[in-house]
């Protein structure tokens, strides 16, 4: 059932702490600023995302944004979790996009919650519109750095 649509264009303005950040061109908000802990992993994707031929929209999921899915944890606790970047490409498909410098442990159960979110999205549209997801590991991108989001999309499967 959907409760609710979220248009980003909608996003009420909203400050984050003096971090740096990457000027995009493709996303709605002007700057694209990483989480700390990150490492700069979010702004070099950011910056892959900007310069991707087959991507013609992306932005970082700010908490402001309010995108999120519940989840159940490990320890069984029900918990949300924000995934980190939404991009539109070329051919129109919604792609939900999880990038992690360092493994965690409740992150298979957030990685088969979001991939039941794109399934049920997926159905739910009924003018065709398609979602999917990617897990963007730090040390594959880095080592296999790839030349568009087509690419990207192929060779990270984890997950899927």
């Amino acid at each position: 059932r959907i409760e609710d649509r979220i248009r980003l264009r909608e996003t009420r303005p909203f400050r984050t702490e003096h971090r740096p950040y990457l000027a995009a061109s493709k996303s709605i908000f002007s700057k694209i600023v990483g989480e700390p802990r990150s490492g700069g992993f979010e702004l070099s994707f950011a910056a892959f995302l900007e310069n991707a031929s087959d991507v013609a929209a992306f932005t970082k999921n700010y908490l402001a944004v309010g995108f999120k899915l519940d989840y159940v944890k490990s320890d069984g606790d029900l918990s949300n979790y924000t995934p980190d970047f939404i991009v539109r490409t070329n051919d129109g498909v919604i792609w939900v996009v999880e990038t992690k410098g360092r493994e965690e442990l409740d992150l298979p159960l957030k990685m088969e919650r979001l991939k039941q979110w794109c399934e049920d999205a997926t159905a739910a549209e009924e003018d065709g519109q398609r979602y999917d997801f990617v897990f963007v590991d730090q040390t594959g991108f880095e080592k296999h750095a790839p030349k568009d989001f087509a690419a990207l999309a192929a060779s990270f499967r984890e997950y899927k």
